[in-house]
């Protein structure tokens, strides 16, 4: 899987390779993987990350360029050090990590992956990182569609997680504010792009990027209300993996997404919310008596309005998310 997104690299390298004063040389990808358990695992927990194990680590790669490509090699890339992330299952204590049993393999359900090339010699060939989920064969009782974006975007739905280069900032963009928050079950329309610029303006500029593409994910799988989430751990879970997929595609560190500021703001945004947007619900979840609203009340932008201010704010805090045209 990892070596079918590495081709993708071959036509931007084609007719460099044979050129001596390249520097084609070694190269490191920074690879993380979560195994988690099956759904009729006896271990299996409904609100939790059931996470059976955890491997990451660094892989060499390297570019070889006088090689008989029709004997046995199939792409111009080669392994000079074994990917052991991805046979660690069967190796007895590989890299300090104790293997899994026979039993424990077969609790597996589902691996996600996260793949990031972290050092290029060839450094103006384009550094691709991606995301992938791998189901195993043994639980496969998902199915698996398509939807297609804004853009024209192909997009693989739950539990298939799109590629990083699947994601355009202006799918997200539209997507985000043509959804009303709370399912629509508001005073007036308010979108999800306006909470979100809510947010972000609450905030120092250097955690702005993060605040406005942290409901981002919803662009691709739909918002749920706070009362289901909780009880929805595999939507939360595909929420979490789509956020850091994003931030990785656009350069913002999934890190900053949980930021203790990012989350006040959020709290204090939703606290305002539930003064001007919602009809005098009362949050099941999210007890807002202890947190302050903002003191200006909500002015409602129409989707196109909502559509040119997150559009700006984000050519303002995060111009490079505008580079990726592919």
């Amino acid at each position: 899987m990892l070596l079918q997104q590495l081709v993708c690299l071959e036509l931007d390298l084609s007719g460099r390779i044979d050129n001596t004063n390249e520097l084609f040389n070694y190269f490191d990808i920074d690879i993380e993987l979560h195994y988690y358990l099956r759904p009729d695992d006896q271990n299996f927990t409904a609100n939790a990350e059931n996470i059976l194990a955890k491997r990451s680590g660094t892989t060499k790669y390297k570019m070889f360029s006088n090689l008989d490509w029709s004997v046995g090699f199939e792409h111009l890339f080669g392994f000079t050090q074994h990917c052991w992330l991805f046979h660690d299952l069967y190796a007895p204590n590989s890299h300090n990590y104790p293997a899994l049993s026979i039993q424990d393999m077969l609790r597996i359900g589902d691996i996600w992956i996260n793949v990031v090339p972290q050092f290029q010699y060839f450094i103006d060939a384009p550094i691709r990182a991606f995301s992938l989920r791998y189901i195993c064969p043994l639980n496969q009782h998902y199915g698996s569609t398509h939807f297609t974006t804004y853009s024209g975007k192909r997009i693989p739905t739950f539990p298939d997680t799109p590629r990083q280069n699947d994601f355009k900032v202006e799918d997200i963009i539209q997507g985000l504010s043509n959804q009303c928050k709370y399912f629509g079950q508001t005073k007036h329309f308010y979108s999800i792009a306006q909470h979100s610029l809510l947010v972000a303006s609450l905030l120092p500029q250097k955690l702005r990027p993060a605040a406005l593409l942290y409901s981002a994910p919803i662009a691709y799988m739909g918002e749920l209300p706070n009362n289901l989430k909780p009880k929805m751990h595999a939507h939360r879970r595909y929420e979490n993996r789509l956020r850091s997929a994003i931030g990785h595609r656009f350069g913002v560190s999934p890190t900053l997404f949980d930021s203790a500021l990012l989350k006040e703001a959020k709290s204090r945004v939703e606290a305002t919310e539930q003064r001007d947007v919602l009809p005098n619900i009362i949050d099941t979840v999210n007890n807002f008596e202890t947190v302050k609203p903002m003191q200006k009340f909500i002015t409602y932008l129409s989707p196109e309005d909502a559509r040119k201010s997150f559009h700006v704010e984000l050519k303002k805090y995060l111009p490079s998310a505008f580079n990726y045209t592919r």
